[in-house]
């Protein structure tokens, strides 16, 4: 499994129009995955084969039990992961992983506009990804 990250942290929604500099997030989250890859599977032009991944800026939460205040329009059911310091994941048993943000305090803020993150660990249910 590998982290795949833009340099971007922030929801979308709240991406600067030309010209703004205050109230948004100049450069907003855009890819934030976890793969799994192959290094056994090499294509012709060197890279390795992408198997599987998942959306963390997409994150099923239909019981709305992941909410913690987020700047910007996540729809109710969904949980983002909109940082630029996602550095650690790790499978946790045969249908979860946890992926770790490290805040980088005080220079990270993809949560709220303005506001130092706080470190976070999320535990998804994730059989599909991790299926051989």
């Amino acid at each position: 499994m590998v982290i795949e990250r833009d340099g971007g942290q922030g929801d979308p929604s709240l991406a600067c129009a030309e010209g703004e500099t205050e109230g948004c997030f100049r450069l907003p989250a855009r890819v934030k995955r976890v793969t799994v890859i192959d290094t056994a599977q090499i294509d012709a032009e060197g890279f390795v084969a992408r198997l599987r991944q998942i959306d963390l800026m997409d994150i099923a939460d239909p019981d709305g039990v992941a909410r913690l205040p987020t700047d910007g329009e996540v729809a109710e059911d969904r949980f983002t992961f909109p940082f630029v310091t996602i550095e650690s994941v790790i499978r946790d048993g045969a249908d979860h992983i946890v992926v770790g943000n490290d805040n980088n305090l005080p220079f990270s803020a993809g949560r709220r506009l303005n506001m130092a993150d706080n470190n976070e660990m999320i535990r998804l249910y994730v059989p599909e990804l991790l299926a051989d």
